[in-house]
């Protein structure tokens, strides 16, 4: 089967946002699975849908993570394949409550982004989040149903932006916490399927994400949509294998096996204080693999990573889980019963410090990859304070104290030393200084040789030699 990889990323939002943000709220509502981690891993997921041939298949990986370029940089170098597609993340553009399409302020990073990939990425995508519910709890235009037609020239924007930048498509991520109303999930399946004629005209995509709460949870009013995939998310993130397994077949018994995609948290090298509890996923390499093993029984080889270090960047995905998905990409694989997560993956010192910058130190003393304290100081709190103030950004960051440095975001360790300058060549002589070229040296030693024999001669009261002549009178 022909391998793909693709990268879906993240940009932090502030807090005040995350009311209406869609994978934040998924991702809470979804720390439940938390009571079942640990479970056995099953041999089968119940009632399990058919089974494809696996031969058939195409495997493909995504992750979500940063907009921040040097974090993706050093995040792209730890796999041993190609990231050549992206879905870059999140809430990049919205609509608004009057169903105007925007862009959202850290726009800009989004292009710093397209510039610095442009030769890696073939593929790239939008998130488009934070949209009101209020947009989807209308009649709109005062008729009794819900009218798509209103929002069709902000559409044409959206084309429109895709078409400037070189963007594939969309990925629409509307979930309401706790709106559960078929109606506003109704409105919501014929707004995208409108969302999706325009852009499909154009020659684009759009996709959604999907779960088992709110209004996402009724796939019957999207799939009529057509869209160009549909994203699991939250329900699926755990190492729970059954449960996932479980929520796959609700998935695949109304939505098309060929658009899904099943989305997964990732493990990081160590978990900080400071990161949310939902955020530690469980996986192990015995559970993942077997996990991954189902997914291309089921013709599901398909994989959305979340990050588990989304809003925490610079902390990258644990070693075993590189290893396990890009296998995965390949095929199925035997069950391992190894157990690796943290720094420990990093068997070299090169491994070490490109596994996860700013995490992991190579100890040459007992010649192992070991975890760096972490600091006191949050930079990324700086950041997040200084997002509707970019020209202050920097400065404040700077400001923070030198744990803090500033690379388009502010991170929480210094930057690497830069190489010694070499020191400017020492001049043969300075127009200010005491030296003098060779050549005044020895014409002052003429003239005083003149000198001095002008003085003999005087005293001595003989002709001087340097006149050719000797004088005869005594030396008084």
């Amino acid at each position: 089967s022909k391998a793909t990889v693709s990268v879906l990323n993240w940009f932090p939002t502030q807090a005040s946002e995350v009311p209406t943000m869609g994978l934040r709220t998924g991702m809470a509502l979804a720390v439940a699975v938390g009571a079942a981690w640990g479970q056995a891993v099953p041999e089968t997921s119940g009632e399990v849908s058919s089974m494809v041939t696996a031969s058939a298949l195409k495997a493909s990986l995504r992750v979500y993570t940063g907009l921040n370029v040097d974090d993706n940089r050093h995040f792209f170098r730890q796999w041993p394949v190609p990231i050549d597609e992206v879905i870059w993340c999140c809430d990049i553009a919205s609509f608004t409550e009057d169903g105007n399409f925007t862009r959202e302020p850290h726009f800009n990073y989004l292009e710093r982004n397209l510039a610095a990939f442009n030769d890696t990425i073939k593929a790239n995508w939008v998130q488009i989040g934070s949209m009101p519910v209020a947009l989807f709890n209308q009649s709109g235009g005062g008729t009794p149903e819900y009218n798509t037609e209103a929002w069709t020239s902000e559409f044409a924007k959206a084309l429109a932006t895709a078409e400037e930048y070189g963007i594939d498509g969309y990925l629409v991520d509307f979930e309401p916490p706790l709106v559960e109303d078929k109606t506003i999930a109704h409105n919501y399946g014929k707004f995208l399927a409108a969302f999706m004629d325009v852009m499909r005209e154009g020659g684009y995509g759009i996709g959604m994400n999907t779960g088992q709460w709110g209004i996402i949870q009724y796939y019957d009013e999207y799939v009529g949509a057509n869209l160009t995939f549909y994203s699991s998310m939250g329900m699926t993130y755990y190492g729970d294998v059954k449960f996932d397994l479980d929520h796959l077949d609700n998935e695949l018994a109304v939505l098309p096996r060929e658009s899904l995609r099943v989305g997964m948290g990732s493990m990081l090298p160590y978990y900080p204080a400071d990161i949310d509890d939902f955020r530690r996923y469980n996986w192990t390499e015995a559970n993942l693999t077997t996990y991954l093993n189902k997914l291309w029984d089921l013709g599901l080889p398909r994989v959305d990573l979340y990050r588990a270090d989304i809003d925490y960047q610079g902390r990258f995905t644990s070693g075993f889980m590189i290893e396990a998905l890009t296998a995965f990409l390949k095929g199925k694989q035997d069950v391992t019963t190894k157990n690796r997560t943290f720094c420990g993956d990093a068997v070299t010192q090169a491994a070490c410090e490109d596994m996860a910058v700013a995490v992991c130190r190579w100890d040459a003393a007992s010649h192992a990859c070991a975890l760096k304290p972490m600091v006191d100081i949050n930079c990324d709190t700086v950041y997040a304070d200084t997002q509707s103030r970019p020209e202050a950004a920097e400065a404040e960051c700077d400001a923070a104290g030198p744990k803090c440095f500033w690379t388009g975001k502010c991170f929480y360790t210094p930057p690497p030393t830069p190489p010694p300058t070499p020191s400017p060549p020492t001049p043969s002589a300075s127009p200010s200084g005491s030296a003098l070229p060779a050549w005044a040296i020895a014409l002052l030693a003429v003239i005083g040789a003149v000198l001095l024999c002008g003085a003999v001669c005087f005293v001595l009261k003989r002709r001087s030699p340097c006149r050719g002549r000797v004088d005869e009178a005594p030396l008084l």
